[in-house]
């Protein structure tokens, strides 16, 4: 079919008329078993899909549609689901270059896809979450959620796509028995949402779009599209939006009964455009049996006018809703929806590189599978060029497999060249000998930046509250730790907070060599190195007759990172295993981390008799295989973390995992298995494995009774002494975007400079500020709709930066902490387009640098960029202006770079990432230690939403979590009491505990919402940032009038040994005050509500209802809502 052109203009600019309601009304659908299932070969028939509910357009959750011409289609026969998705496509038709493999392949996202969310049955108990982005090659990555659990779960997905004439067609379907359910036994009510996600967009972009309108996390029940499953309902289909003849619209609505009885309706079609009259057609109907009934509704209305269409068929009493939508779309819209198209033409060739300054290296690549002639092609070569022609090397590209030329090639020193010639671009020529057109030039530069190579934040300088350590024979001391080494340089005892984490002797090593148990026989350990700040150790043993050794480093925070040597042998081994047997008693909780955020898991560790877990059952992006790059195992404080970048010079098996939890009795043993298959070593391996046991450090001094950027706490609640200003965008402190930047716009620290001013004096130079302003380069003309708003924006958020620091004269009790992006840069800097490759996880990148690109997400914090990160801190924290670092996203990312970090490539030619824990680690602890070289206080905050990894989080004094969730959903829903404790209190870590918990919903339900959220948080003691939050903010100064943070007042937790009181009733956490005759109590339910026995012979006064209830032979009794809390202050 022929798409007609149409265009947009800004999208979310124009006025949309419609109330809070209609916009966060979830799509409804009710809808029989399809009678038959539609074949799925990429050509969406419309009879096939007769029984299937169809819908028009997707929109932007905003609750703007999108201009690009889409149908979507949902349906089950009882054994299957059926989607399928028709959408205009670009001029040169859809993105689809991510290939399937049998793992996930995250590349998907940047391609045209299809992204569905399913939950199976909204009504259970442990809500089911499962999500799926499929392209049109059928290249899938999937991810499960059960109870709040992440979960690998991946479908079987039936898929076939086709793209012709301007339309991509999508079909796919995928079994029942994959979402849990048998066939034929639909649940009451399914959630799915649907979306699509277009490339190729004018200005280069890609967006994502929706079914429903809301707002909500993707993977998540808030705002889901609801169907429920009746056999009595009808099929209806919005099959129209407008007569492409007129310039009006024209909604069609089918409604079909496959059913043998008559079905009574009513239909209601409104458009509420913003300056055209509103139209509306309402019909009572009677459907006969395999009768068809269409519903129109036409008006007139300007290209470009926005229009509130709500769509809904429900039964004659209103009270089965068969059908229900609301959206807004225009007619006609302005400006090209797509790029123009000019893709490379497919017999190009494939030519990539890579340079990396701080190594003198590139990484050479050229592809000529698309070469119809490749077969021609005789040599491929390579040659480095300075600005004036003057080559500087030059070399052959040796061919590594079919089609693919690849090297690492050492280069001459680049940074002296352009500093002795006082000349910056270069450029690399690449020859195909053998075909026409063969030589392809590509440009770079290397620009001489005075940060480089910088010692700031590298002395040996040990950070507060951390403390030497102390060696005593093979007894090793940090803060709150005391480690027993044994002759291979690993813990034979680990004692934390005074008790021992480990059983058997502590950690060893078992091999096997010719099927036997293999002798493993060390020499005496060796302290190398035995200094305050850092210790390392070395140990030789034979494995059989393979010789090894170890070597380990420690930090004064604890960490180990252990290397096992392997020395090359004629001998094969079997099996190699360290095997870390844990006192089972105080390992109730347990974390994994693999390469991304909102997928790990946190919680109750596993129960059970042998084997009880292993590192297949954690959800991954790009990580090839089982490998758990880190893994907690303890309780609220005590633990260890076991950690490494990737699996490299493991020995993996198919049927052996890489990490497996066996437990025996009393002992957890925690099993690595580095050598999961027979192997000769050929020629030196190392193995690096990190290790730290927590708790790493003391809470911070009176952490109660800090405030963290709140204006509610600032102001409202007097208690606090130490209260934390948070300016909380890169462009409050003057830089030219929201995330990317670490410096003002021109690199002028002037603003930070004039923000300490006013710190000081709380008056704002304005003459200052709007000459500022008036530097801010402009998207757009003046006076055009972008460049208002960005000078809206713009202008808001310098003043506010002014506003925010005014009178916090005290870095001690008003630190200003500076927001930055740990996984965050610009490209189009000096320093971006130099180190682009060293700093970006992805192999190759093109080069087209535009004012503003960059990554929010895809920087690995290397030793360059680190120099570069310290030289810029400095000036932030000596201009007056800036206290403390924030880093959003210091969550692990896979990082495809070979030549500076510990990415391989496996035999099957894909590439094992590494996931940037050290470099994330050393980003935090450099700063740390910068500060106090500074003579300041190290009080900096990561953004560690599920991802709470004790070398990452151990430098810093506060963490911030919980952006995985937003809507209306109860807080109990979103974390249990066992992820809260393992990931969320910062006990492990001794860092303060602060959330972001976004919540949305209709009035009615953000005050439900934010009261489960009131019982949460504190009875976990959790800091919400949000100053809206009125309930919370005085519920918490309840807690301060009696004393909360006071030296008077004791603090206990549900989860102490100590906790004075016994309460028996549904699952609940709490906490209790304490003080000389007198105790607040909070109960926070989450086991559906009922009634609670507190064994307490005092009198309880509800603190909300003035409630004074009087117990009974000890016991007090009352009585709790589902996720309801109740404080009640108990007196004797």
């Amino acid at each position: 079919m022929n798409w007609k052109k149409t265009t947009f203009i800004a999208l979310g600019m124009a006025i949309i008329h419609c109330t809070q309601a209609e916009q966060l009304e979830t799509p409804r659908l009710r809808i029989p078993l399809m009678q038959k299932a539609p074949q799925i070969d990429g050509r969406i028939v419309l009879e096939e899909w007769k029984g299937a509910a169809r819908m028009e357009r997707f929109v932007l959750r905003g609750p703007k549609a999108f201009p690009g011409e889409a149908s979507f289609f949902v349906g089950s026969d009882g054994d299957k689901l059926y989607f399928a998705v028709r959408s205009q496509t670009p001029p040169d038709g859809i993105r689809q270059r991510a290939m399937p493999r049998p793992g996930n392949n995250i590349a998907v996202t940047a391609d045209d896809n299809v992204e569905i969310v399913i939950i199976p049955d909204m009504q259970a108990k442990n809500l089911k979450i499962l999500h799926s982005i499929i392209n049109n090659r059928g290249t899938l990555y999937c991810q499960g959620n059960t109870g709040g659990n992440p979960e690998p779960w991946r479908g079987n997905w039936e898929v076939k796509g086709t793209v012709h004439d301007d339309t991509w067609d999508f079909e796919a379907a995928l079994p029942l028995s994959d979402l849990g359910l048998a066939a034929g036994t639909m649940p009451k009510e399914s959630g799915f949402r649907i979306c699509r996600t277009w490339t190729q967009l004018a200005g280069g972009h890609s967006i994502q779009t929706s079914w429903e309108s809301a707002k909500a996390v993707f993977a998540s029940r808030d705002f889901i599209p609801v169907v429920s499953w009746d056999e009595e309902a009808p099929v209806v289909q919005h099959i129209q939006l407008k007569d492409r003849a007129s310039n009006g619209y024209d909604i069609r609505m089918s409604i079909y009964n496959p059913g043998k009885a008559p079905i009574q309706v009513k239909a209601d079609i409104q458009v509420k455009p913003v300056n055209s009259q509103p139209g509306e057609k309402k019909a009572d109907l009677i459907i006969q049996p395999e009768q068809t009934v269409v519903v129109d509704c036409q008006g007139a209305a300007l290209d470009n006018e926005s229009l509130a269409t709500t769509l809904k068929v429900s039964s004659t009493d209103g009270q089965k809703v068969y059908y229900s939508r609301f959206f807004v779309w225009e007619v006609e819209t302005e400006g090209p929806i797509f790029s123009s198209g000019n893709e490379a033409d497919s017999d190009r060739l494939a030519v990539n590189f890579a340079y990396y300054p701080s190594s003198d290296a590139i990484l050479l690549q050229v592809n000529t599978g698309s070469l119809q002639n490749k077969k021609a092609v005789q040599r491929v070569s390579a040659v480095l060029k300075d600005h004036s022609g003057t080559q500087l090397a030059s070399t052959d590209i040796p061919l590594v497999r079919e089609d693919l030329y690849e090297m690492i090639w050492d280069i001459p020193d680049l940074k002296a060249h352009s500093s002795s010639t006082k000349q910056s671009e270069y450029s690399l020529e690449f020859n195909v000998d053998g075909i026409p057109n063969g030589k392809i030039i590509r440009k770079f530069v290397r620009n001489i930046l005075e940060w480089e190579g910088n010692p700031l934040g590298k002395s040996e300088t040990i950070v507060p509250p951390f403390t030497p350590i102390s060696v005593n024979g093979n007894t090793l001391q940090t803060a709150l730790r005391k480690h027993e080494l044994n002759s291979l340089g690993l813990w034979a005892q680990a004692t934390a907070a005074e008790r021992s984490l480990l059983k058997e002797g502590g950690m060893r090593l078992e091999a096997t060599t010719h099927g036997k148990p293999a002798k493993i026989a060390a020499g005496k350990l060796h302290f190398i190195i035995k200094n305050p700040e850092r210790v390392e150790t070395l140990s030789n043993f034979t494995i059989g007759t393979l010789k090894a050794a170890s070597h380990a480093k420690w930090d004064y925070d604890g960490m180990m990172k252990w290397t096992l040597t392997l020395n090359p042998s004629t001998e094969p081994i079997d099996s190699l295993r360290l095997i870390i047997p844990l006192d089972n008693a105080q390992m109730t909780l347990m974390h994994t981390c693999t390469d991304g955020i909102r997928i790990n898991y946190g919680g109750r560790t596993p129960e059970g008799e042998g084997r009880v877990w292993d590192g297949s059952k954690c959800a991954r992006n790009s990580i090839v295989g089982n490998y758990v790059p880190y893994i907690w195992l303890g309780g609220e404080s005590r633990g260890l973390s076991v950690f490494g970048e990737n699996d490299r010079n493991w020995s993996i098996s198919n049927s052996i995992p890489c990490q497996e939890l066996i437990r025996q009795g009393d002992t957890l043993n925690l099993v690595l298995n580095l050598i999961a298959e027979p192997v000769t070593i050929s020629e030196k391996r190392d193995i690096l494995i990190g290790f730290l046991a927590t708790p790493l450090k003391p809470m911070p001094e009176n952490w109660r009774k800090w405030n963290m950027w709140s204006w509610y706490g600032n102001s409202k609640i007097k208690q606090f002494d130490w209260r934390c200003h948070f300016l909380g965008s890169c462009y409050y402190w003057g830089a030219p975007s929201a995330c990317l930047d670490i410096y003002p716009l021109y690199e002028d620290i002037r603003f930070w400079q004039e923000l300490g001013k006013t710190r000081q004096s709380g008056q704002k130079n304005q003459a200052f500020i709007d000459e500022w302003i008036s530097k801010y380069p402009l998207p757009g003309t003046k006076g055009s709709t972008a460049y208002d708003n960005a000078l809206k924006n713009y202008v808001n958020h310098v003043n506010g930066g002014f506003h925010i620091v005014a009178n916090t004269k005290d870095p001690l009790s008003d630190p200003v902490m500076f927001y930055t992006n740990a996984r965050g840069v610009r490209w189009d800097t000096r320093e971006g387009q130099t180190f682009v490759n060293e700093w970006y996880r992805h192999s190759f990148i093109q080069r087209d640098f535009k004012w503003l690109s960059g990554v929010a997400y895809d920087l690995d914090p290397v030793d360059s960029f680190r120099d570069y990160a310290m030289w810029w801190y400095k000036h932030m924290f000596t201009s007056g202006a800036c206290d403390a670092i924030y880093w959003d996203d210091v969550f692990l990312n896979a990082n495809f770079n070979m030549v500076t970090t510990e990415a391989y490539r496996l035999p099957d030619g894909t590439i094992q990432p590494s996931t940037g824990l050290f470099n994330m680690r050393e980003l935090i602890r450099r700063t740390a230690v910068l500060q106090t070289e500074l003579g300041r206080p190290a009080r900096n905050m990561v953004h560690m939403t599920n991802t709470a990894i004790a070398p990452i989080c151990s430098f810093a004094s506060m963490n911030y979590d919980w952006e995985d969730h937003n809507g209306f959903n109860d807080f109990q829903n979103r974390y249990s009491k066992e992820y809260i404790r393992a990931l969320s209190i910062g006990r492990q870590f001794g860092n303060y505990p602060a959330v972001l918990a976004p919540v949305s919903g209709t009035p009615k339900q953000v005050a439900w919402c934010e009261r489960t959220a009131t019982g949460v948080m504190l009875t976990h003691e959790l800091r919400w940032t949000d100053s809206r939050r009125k309930h919370y903010w005085e519920t918490l100064l309840s807690f301060y009038e009696f004393g909360y943070g006071s030296k008077e007042v004791q603090v206990h937790n549900y989860w102490d040994e100590n906790f004075p009181f016994e309460i028996d009733g549904p699952d609940h956490s709490s906490i209790a005050l304490v003080k000389p005759g007198k105790t607040l109590l909070m109960i926070c339910d989450y086991g559906g509500g009922g009634e609670y026995r507190i064994a307490t012979a005092a009198q309880a006064t509800d603190m909300e209802s003035g409630k004074v209830s009087n117990s009974r032979n000890g016991i007090l009794s009352v009585s709790i809502n589902n996720h309801d809390y109740v404080v009640l202050s108990l007196e004797q």
